[in-house]
């Protein structure tokens, strides 16, 4: 409704303050335009439909023991809407898992800390 009623611009202002941690929103406006960017680039209609499924996707956790493949866990260190708690929690679930938290970024880390998340990444994939 507030999308609807205030416009996604509005959203988006409010949004970045969710899925950033205070250092990037402090420091690093490029990534915080780029963030508010990406959602305005959306109508109302695209906005307000990725909120709605977001909000009604199934619970796939539990499946997590049964997946049987190597799996990288990264979350930030500030991420509130997958908090490290979460992300601990999965990767406890999975069979063959690697956990590693970002410093100084929250839902956003590769576009937070991309040198950290990079390589987090790339020294996972030189395992295969």
């Amino acid at each position: 409704a507030a999308v609807r009623s205030r416009g996604v611009a509005a959203f988006a202002g409010e949004f970045v303050k969710l899925v950033l941690a205070p250092r990037t929103l402090e420091a690093n406006p490029a990534v915080v335009q780029m963030v508010k960017e990406m959602i305005t680039a959306n109508d109302t209609l695209g906005v307000c439909g990725t909120l709605l499924a977001l909000a009604a996707r199934t619970d796939t956790t539990p499946a997590l023991p049964a997946m049987n493949l190597p799996a990288l866990v990264l979350v930030g260190e500030h991420d509130t809407l997958t908090p490290p708690a979460d992300a601990q929690a999965m990767a406890r679930a999975l069979p063959d898992a690697e956990l590693h938290i970002i410093p100084d970024a929250a839902h956003m880390s590769n576009l937070e800390n991309p040198a950290a998340f990079n390589e987090r990444l790339l020294a996972f994939l030189e395992r295969f």
